[in-house]
């Protein structure tokens, strides 16, 4: 397999160019095999995401080498590929809890008969939020998990409980 592999120093202090480039490597998926050396598989978008990057290093007084990269060991292909797994699996699990949390905060209030229109608008908000989420985790998705095929069945339970909710609040502001 062919994989893009980034290197880099950075200078200790700003700490924000630090924190820039590892949010800007979580959010393109890349994984953490060693100090300061990520992985992508090998794509254009990937090799431009890491030209991005590698800029930001070298304009905050760092030093970076992007480069194309495969194992002599063909274990340590699959040792990385588990590694994504890993990385997005933890994702998921986090947004299936989101989603979770999501549809109890919306059952407690049915339950309490404390139905508010005016309720919507934010659960509608917070359900978009959820949507984009899973949307930018599959985008980061490179090998299959296992856990990805329920993201679509929890999110379909979201928007049943939110319907719910709000049939439930029109019915009651329309006795009210």
């Amino acid at each position: 397999m062919k994989w893009l592999v980034l290197s880099f120093t950075l200078p200790k202090d700003p700490s924000r160019a630090r924190v820039s480039v590892w949010r800007k490597l979580k959010r393109a998926g890349a994984v953490n095999i060693a100090q300061s050396l990520w992985v992508l598989p090998l794509s254009d978008k990937h090799i431009a995401t890491f030209d991005e990057i590698s800029e930001e290093i070298r304009a905050s007084a760092g030093e970076a080498y992007a480069m194309h990269a495969s194992f002599i060991d063909n274990t340590r292909d699959e040792e990385i590929k588990r590694a994504f797994a890993k990385a997005r699996k933890d994702e998921i699990e986090d947004l299936l809890e989101e989603c979770e949390d999501f549809c109890k905060e919306i059952s407690g209030k049915m339950k309490k008969d404390k139905l508010k229109l005016s309720k919507v608008k934010g659960f509608e908000k917070d359900l978009k939020k959820l949507r984009e989420l899973a949307i930018a985790i599959e985008a980061r998705t490179f090998f299959e998990v296992p856990l990805q095929r329920e993201v679509a069945h929890a999110l379909a339970r979201c928007e049943e409980k939110l319907a719910r909710y709000t049939e439930m609040a029109l019915a009651k502001d329309g006795d009210g």
